[in-house]
């Protein structure tokens, strides 16, 4: 990331140096190619979830509920969403719940205030687990309208939307960064260009149009995160790192055999 160009050369050599390099998406095991590592895999984070998702009722009354959950930080694209909430159509009566904390708080409420939606936005907050696991089973989609911010900074993977689908919850995000790595778009939930309010407001529309759809999309988000997500899937990966570094690499073969 363009943030980190002072540590580049300490990051260059360490990429160089070291026996292997791992990522946690294809865009950031594109970053560390840059700086001269040559076989990068990738093994994505996983999330730590100390409890089962509360049961997500089949039908609720009241608006179309979009969560948000992280820090309020400009790569998160927060600003994006309030923007998008004036675009939705009028016919799609939604609101947004905005979870979280950051340095951009003020200004996000500001915005929303700015664009005439703060009717429709609740800033929550930093709140306690299971008030998170209540909105969770509240929400009808989870988004993460990421940008690139002004330091160049983006979406190394999207965390948070491995725990909304955990959660069965339908999720939306930017094609951008390492959220392509966890949303297979209109399989396991929706990808739309970063900083397009028209496109991220017609994917909240289109699921809220259509509960079957965004009934589809929540299950088949839960299948992925517990398969290619989970924390068996990504310990066998790292097994497979280390294993790969205990192997003897052709010279040490050839000595081995060299001395039989």
């Amino acid at each position: 990331a363009t943030s980190l160009w002072p540590l580049r050369g300490f990051l260059a050599r360490a990429a160089r140096s070291a026996d292997r390099t791992v990522a946690i998406s294809r865009y950031t095991a594109d970053q560390v190619r840059r700086l001269g590592a040559r076989d990068v895999p990738v093994i994505p984070y996983t999330i730590g979830v100390s409890a089962d998702p509360l049961e997500r009722p089949l039908t609720h009354a009241g608006p179309f509920t979009v969560l948000f959950v992280g820090r309020l930080v400009e790569r998160k694209g927060v600003h994006v969403l309030l923007e998008a909430l004036r675009c939705v159509p009028t016919d799609v009566p939604v609101r947004a719940v905005i979870v979280g904390d950051g340095a951009e708080l003020e200004a996000l409420r500001a915005l929303a205030n700015r664009l005439g939606v703060t009717d429709r936005v609740t800033f929550t907050g930093r709140v306690p687990w299971e008030e998170l696991r209540r909105a969770y089973r509240d929400a009808d989609v989870c988004v993460l309208p990421a940008v690139v911010d002004r330091r160049g900074d983006t979406e190394g993977l999207g965390v948070v939307l491995l725990e909304a689908m955990h959660h069965r919850v339908p999720v939306i995000g930017s094609d951008l960064g390492g959220i392509p790595d966890v949303i297979e778009d209109r399989v396991s939930g929706v990808l739309v260009p970063p900083g397009d309010p028209a496109a991220l407001a017609a994917a909240i529309a289109g699921l809220a149009r259509d509960p079957a759809l965004a009934r589809r999309l929540g299950d088949a988000g839960y299948r992925r995160a517990t398969d290619e997500f989970s924390w068996p899937a990504i310990v066998s990966r790292w097994a497979r790192v280390y294993e790969a570094l205990e192997a003897p690499g052709p010279d040490q073969a050839r000595r081995n055999t060299n001395t039989n």
